[in-house]
């Protein structure tokens, strides 16, 4: 603390405060600052808040503290009559680094604006094309695919023109919970039953657990894993996953779904998949039969 304070205070010699507070400092914080880049920029959840927050600690705080000692440390100087000519330089280099900071300011802001267009379109090319399928077959409904945007509404409207529907077949390997919720009080207001043939994984489940009698098939499996809201990032980029997992956790345990079985499957990590035997499954009351 006392070394920060007497930076600050511009007390250090100029030579200190200018090669190692500002000049060495900056090298570091740039450095740092590419390597993030480097690593998070795929991520754009992480990168954006990640980014803006260094750039306010150290762009703008460490920096005010780096210029504003230097700047002091100059003046001692000049009203000391050391080393003008050096001192007048490093001023000089002060000014430059706090442009530096401002184009750098700049160019962050244009490249978080970029990524959100880059991540708006290709957000509107998925909704432009989903990658789900409905197909009927008697009276069963097969939902099979991502539960893309959309899915939802034109499974409901897809209903209001066949009324002889009883089951849901659900085939899918996730997707966005929201719509996983609105399929889930699809099945639930109509009393369907649900079944697996093949695979329900992450956001699936929430819809099956929804149904009235629900069944697999002999060669159905079941994933489970923890939240990640990366389906749509931008228009839930301020949500709560742990609140959003925890309502549907809570949605689970109102089917009377067992407390242990959720426990492990809400806690296995995003980036791993729990994929619990048949006989857990009807222990746990997820399936009622397999078939």
């Amino acid at each position: 603390m006392s070394y920060i304070l007497s930076h600050w205070k511009g007390l250090q010699p100029l030579k200190q405060s200018f090669w190692i507070n500002l000049a060495l400092g900056l090298l570091i914080i740039y450095s740092v600052e590419y390597a993030l880049m480097l690593i998070l920029k795929p991520d754009i959840d992480v990168f954006i808040p990640v980014s803006i927050t260094y750039f306010i600690i150290f762009h703008v705080l460490v920096f005010i503290w780096q210029a504003v000692g230097t700047l002091r440390a100059c003046d001692r100087n000049i009203s000391n009559y050391i080393a003008t000519g050096w001192t007048r330089a490093a001023q000089f280099t002060v000014i430059v680094s706090f442009a530096a900071v401002l184009v750098w300011g700049v160019t962050l802001g244009q490249s978080i604006q970029h990524l959100k267009r880059v991540e708006q379109e290709k957000l509107a090319e998925l909704e432009a094309k989903p990658t789900y399928r409905l197909t009927f077959h008697d009276d069963q409904l097969e939902i099979s695919g991502f539960l893309d945007q959309g899915i939802t509404r034109e499974v409901q409207e897809l209903l209001s023109q066949h009324s002889n529907i009883k089951t849901i077949v659900l085939n899918s390997e996730g997707g966005n919970i929201y719509e996983a919720r609105g399929l889930a009080k699809i099945i639930g207001v109509n009393n369907f039953s649900t079944h697996v043939d093949l695979a329900c994984y992450s956001a699936c489940t929430t819809a099956y657990i929804a149904g009235d009698k629900r069944s697999a098939g002999q060669n159905a499996k079941f994933g489970f894993h923890q939240y990640k809201l990366d389906t749509n990032k931008l228009l839930h980029s301020s949500v709560n996953t742990e609140q959003e997992q925890n309502k549907d956790l809570q949605y689970f345990l109102n089917r009377n779904i067992s407390k242990d079985f959720l426990e492990k499957a809400f806690s296995t990590p995003f980036e791993q998949m729990w994929f619990p035997e048949h006989r857990e499954l009807i222990d746990a009351g997820i399936i009622h039969k397999v078939i």
